[in-house]
């Protein structure tokens, strides 16, 4: 079926009020012909999203799925004004230009190879210089000798990207890239949401998503949302923007699974925060390990 866009004036509900449901509503909000509602059961920025997190890394690097690259091309501008923004208003960034360093071993992946190929064809090619040797590795990164002696030992430099890559353990790095301070990106745009707006309807009860409303007579069209309080919100679109909540919300069919990941959070000795400060988001071997780490940061 093909997509029609909401007719003006229409009622739009949005179920989820994380990085999804957020951006969702403001980009919506732009447009200033909608009426907008985000129900959501905990306050903004909620303690159970995923985008409610100290940092997360702003990158170029997605092997062949071109879109994110390019999405991720789009928001650096976008990035830089809301860090502007919020030094008017005396607030902390929301983006840290650091740089990115995936490590692999040996050679590169997959991963890497189809990232480098996809940069390039999209005509940044020149943000990338390859490092062929640990030697060079390390001239470039000292923090990261330990690393290179455990069998990182080649690596490319996106230079105005973010993110850096090792095959031999290769790295890659764009200095436009980086890592955001998640939280408060959702706390700045939520307060975009309001300035156009948008209406939040929060709680336990009456911004509780319970089921979606059908129409009785044709249980496939779906007229809205029930919400715990068992009042009915009637809409002319429905969004459920829920992460990995979705699937325990409406039956996905098993195309959707919820999994975790492990994180640890340590205050470095004192003699290594100057030079853990001065690193990039580094990433080791990200397409078989998941393995990542970033900056002191703060806290």
């Amino acid at each position: 079926m093909a997509y029609s866009p909401p007719r003006p004036g229409s009622k739009i509900i949005i179920v989820g009020g994380g990085c999804f449901g957020l951006s969702t509503a403001y980009a919506l909000s732009l447009k200033q012909q909608y009426d907008i509602y985000v129900f959501d059961r905990q306050p903004i920025p909620c303690p159970d999203a995923a985008s409610t997190d100290i940092n997360k890394i702003v990158r170029l690097d997605y092997a062949d799925n071109t879109l994110y690259m390019h999405l991720a091309i789009e928001s650096l501008p976008l990035w830089h004004q809301w860090n502007k923004e919020r030094a008017e208003k005396n607030q902390c960034p929301v983006f840290h230009q650091s740089g990115v360093l995936l490590f692999g071993q040996e050679d590169f992946s997959d991963f890497e190879k189809k990232s480098i190929k996809a940069i390039q064809e999209a005509g940044y090619g020149h943000f990338i210089d390859v490092y062929s040797s640990p030697e060079e590795i390390v001239r470039a990164f000292p923090q990261f000798q330990q690393a290179v002696d455990n069998g990182f030992k080649k690596a490319y430099l996106n230079k105005q990207g973010g993110m850096y890559l090792a095959a031999h353990f290769r790295h890659c790095v764009t200095h436009l890239l980086g890592w955001c301070n998640s939280a408060e990106a959702v706390k700045h745009v939520y307060q975009k949401c309001l300035d156009n707006g948008v209406h939040f309807v929060v709680g336990e009860k009456r911004g509780h998503f319970a089921k979606l409303y059908c129409d009785p007579k044709n249980p496939t069209t779906v007229l809205g949302i029930q919400t715990v309080d068992e009042k009915i919100h009637h809409g002319d679109l429905v969004l459920l923007t829920t992460g990995s909540w979705t699937a325990g919300l409406v039956d996905m069919h098993h195309q959707v699974i919820a999994s975790g990941q492990q994180v640890v959070h340590f205050t470095p000795p004192p003699q290594l925060k100057e030079t853990w400060e001065k690193m990039p988001v580094w990433c080791g071997d990200l397409s078989n390990t998941g393995y990542y780490g970033f900056p002191v940061n703060a806290d």
